[in-house]
């Protein structure tokens, strides 16, 4: 009964850490703009595709792909959610909190109840977890996924099976398709699992089945486009390789992350069996580490300060409001020019703007700044510069630092 109420104790905290002021907290940028429109296109148009989103890195106008299974777990989740991005941030969260229930299941499989409840706790206050939970995002469902991968293989190293190994497989090749430091996970277990258990030829095929059917969209894909994925890595790695901006990048440790967070619950647990003392001044330190670093580590994470998602969803129904056609927007507070986020929150409202294509083309083009007017008009992005001439028809105050201008082109 104590460790049930430890348990429940221990969720409140995950749940509460995360959802509190999630409005503020949560990211909703270019990713997750592109990647929702993405959604809702594949989703209205009835179309399917073998390829997700492209990573960061690009040579010679050459980017790889990563798996269409981003886009699907989207939209399972905005039908569900109604096609809000703030009732999806809260459902992932929840079935964050049911992985890691599962990792407190697997932990006390392999090292006992306290062990798992230490193993729960850390994952519930590690600040970059508590970020990363908090919005959608291809590495984010690492997340999910992972804690899955654990459980299996410590179900596997209790009493192994051929259909346990299948799902092994099948969920790192899964793990690969949402983002691609899974390869590093991939190569690793798979090594593990080789001299651990001595896979002979029959398991070691069904693994490898797994995982094929796991990556079954980016190996079709790869074979009818003379594997442009693969050249194109080997292009990249060949002429930039691997820079440090790019390995030590957070989001591309997630999962290794959370496993090194489960092994620590793992140490710690059994730390309290020789020396509580030191169990618990562990403990304690790791929460005041987290609870100390973690709002400045959150804060780096913005793109711009002053801006939230609430800050989106206003500017979005401002927009909405106007019931203007022939219109696009232009976000000049940071990097994401053609504000992709309000560009989705328009959309589902039914006012979508003009595509990315057609900023010579609009009438009317809605400016979001932090700048005064007459900066803001002059600033050289193709954005707002292919709307010259233009008048200000409307400006309004979002916060006591972001605006937004309406501006009409002149006839």
């Amino acid at each position: 009964m104590k460790k049930h109420f430890c348990l429940i104790f221990l969720s409140a905290i995950f749940l509460f850490l995360r959802l509190y002021q999630l409005e503020k907290q949560m990211n909703f940028t270019a990713d997750q703009g592109l990647f929702f429109s993405k959604s809702w296109q594949i989703w209205q148009n009835k179309e399917l595709t073998l390829l997700g989103p492209p990573t960061s890195m690009i040579y010679q106008g050459r980017q790889f792909f990563q798996g269409p299974v981003i886009y699907y777990s989207i939209i399972l989740l905005l039908l569900m959610a109604g096609w809000s991005p703030l009732i999806v941030s809260v459902s992932f969260i929840f079935l964050n909190l049911l992985a890691t229930l599962l990792v407190y299941l697997g932990v006390k499989k392999l090292a006992g109840s306290l062990s798992a409840l230490t193993a729960f706790f850390l994952i519930a206050i590690n600040p970059i977890l508590i970020y990363f939970s908090q919005f959608l995002w291809n590495p984010n469902f690492l997340l999910l996924i992972t804690p899955v991968l654990f459980y299996l293989l410590i179900s596997f190293w209790q009493k192994t099976s051929l259909f346990k190994l299948f799902l092994i497989g099948f969920i790192l090749g899964l793990g690969l398709q949402f983002h691609f430091q899974y390869l590093l996970i991939s190569f690793l277990l798979v090594i593990w699992l080789i001299f651990r258990f001595r896979l002979k030829a029959r398991q070691f095929l069904l693994l490898l089945l797994g995982f094929i059917v796991g990556y079954f969209p980016l190996i079709v894909f790869e074979l009818r486009h003379n594997f442009y994925n693969l050249k194109t890595v080997w292009l990249i790695l060949q002429n930039q390789g691997l820079s440090g901006t790019r390995v030590f990048v957070v989001h591309y440790w997630l999962a290794v992350l959370l496993f090194l967070t489960i092994g620590l619950g793992v140490c710690l647990g059994r730390l309290a069996a020789a020396n509580k003392l030191a169990y618990g001044l562990s403990l304690g330190l790791a929460a005041m580490i987290c609870f100390l670093t973690g709002p400045d580590w959150r804060a780096s994470q913005k793109s711009f300060l002053h801006w939230d998602y609430t800050d989106t969803s206003k500017i979005a129904k401002l927009i909405v409001d106007q019931n203007l056609v022939n219109y696009n927007v232009a976000n000049l507070l940071y990097g994401d020019t053609r504000a992709q986020g309000v560009r989705y929150l328009t959309t589902i409202a039914g006012q979508p703007p003009l595509s990315v294509e057609e900023y010579e083309n609009n009438d009317y083009l809605f400016i979001i700044s932090s700048d005064e007017y007459q900066l803001t008009r002059a600033n050289p992005v193709w954005e707002v510069s292919a709307m010259q001439p233009a008048d200000l028809v409307k400006h309004w105050s979002i916060n006591q630092t972001v605006k937004l201008y309406l501006l009409k082109r002149q006839s």
